[in-house]
């Protein structure tokens, strides 16, 4: 523990001598700490890896969630996307601008705003999902199967009573 303590608190200011305690609730905070810290690295990773073919996160996961579908409403995009409407108005513009999605009025209703992906969205798509999955695949290579299936199990253990609490 001591040379994860040393550079835990070398990563985020945490003094080492109360990592070294190991209480239960340093312990909680210290696996936050590294969760957030693996999470922002691994987003970071990812994010420099799409940009090679001019996406962001956001706007992947929005395009795969168009793949196959019937013009959805921008409501189901931010909550499958897990963002505010705000924020997934933002994404929705920016591929609208670049051709890869297109807005459409819903038939029965005018306050809802449809969403389909465009043929250059799905040409783009196909393009950058073998990459992006053998990125994610090579990004996560140092777990050995097993590892990413605890892995899983684990932080749907974590998170499946923050979800059910939203």
């Amino acid at each position: 523990m001591a040379s994860s303590a040393a550079k835990l608190s070398a990563l985020r200011g945490i003094p080492a001598d109360l990592i070294e305690l190991e209480s239960p609730d340093t312990l909680a905070i210290l696996a936050f700490v590294q969760i957030h810290h693996s999470a922002e690295l691994i987003v970071k990773a990812v994010e420099r890896n799409l940009a090679t073919h001019n996406l962001s996160l956001a706007r992947y996961v929005v395009l795969r969630l168009l793949v196959g579908r019937d013009p959805v409403p921008l409501g189901w995009i931010a909550e499958k996307h897990f963002s505010r409407m705000s924020n997934i108005t933002g994404v929705i513009d920016r591929l609208v601008r670049d051709g890869l999605v297109e807005r459409l009025p819903d038939p029965d209703d005018r306050r809802i705003v449809r969403v389909k992906l465009t043929p250059a969205g799905d040409k783009l798509l196909r393009a950058t999902r073998r990459p992006h999955r053998e990125f994610l695949a090579k990004t996560m290579s140092p777990l050995a199967d097993d590892d990413l299936r605890t892995l899983v199990v684990l932080l749907s253990k974590l998170t499946e009573p923050l979800e059910a609490a939203t």
